[in-house]
Order: C-alpha cells, then sequence, then structure tokens
C-alpha cells in the first residue's frame, strides 16, 4: 500500500510541474511560432497520460495509456479537419 501512495504522490507532483511547464510555454513568445504549438502539444499529451496513470496504476496499464492517449489525440486532430464534425461537448 505504501508503494502505492508513493506512485499517486509522485504522479500528482508529475501532473503539477507538467502543467506548470505547459502553461508557461503557452505564453513563452520568443519562440518559433511552430515550435512553440508542437512543444505545447507534447506536454499536452504527457498530462493526459499522468491523468490517466493518477487512477489506473497497473503494469499494463504503463503500455495501454499512452496507446490510447495516442488514438484519441489522432483522432482528435483528424476530426478537425472538417470544421463542423467535432461534437459541441468536447
Amino acid at each position: 500500500m505504501q508503494l502505492l501512495t508513493n506512485i499517486r504522490g509522485r504522479t500528482i507532483v508529475s501532473l503539477a510541474i507538467i502543467l506548470t511547464i505547459g502553461l508557461l510555454y503557452s505564453h513563452y513568445r520568443y519562440s518559433i511560432w511552430w515550435l512553440n504549438q508542437e512543444i505545447g502539444g507534447i506536454f499536452y499529451v504527457i498530462f493526459w497520460c499522468l491523468f490517466a496513470f493518477l487512477f489506473m496504476t497497473t503494469r499494463s496499464s504503463v503500455w495501454q495509456i499512452p496507446f490510447w492517449v495516442l488514438v484519441i489525440t489522432c483522432l482528435l486532430e483528424f476530426m478537425q479537419l472538417w470544421h463542423g464534425c467535432i461534437p459541441v461537448f468536447i
């Protein structure tokens, strides 16, 4: 039980660090515009992986979480190609 609490604590700290860095970098204007967008996307994916890992802390979820975050993110990006296709709740 101590190990599970330790993992959750480290995950919460990692979430706070990634969220802070992502928000600060989104307002950093002395970078190339496309690089700013790409690095922001990396922080976005890392955030959702850590957020999902906060609730599913098994060994099999270490491989499943990044896969499903990648699939969902790719689907959202693909749906954005058509402007009226994304449902309102997203």
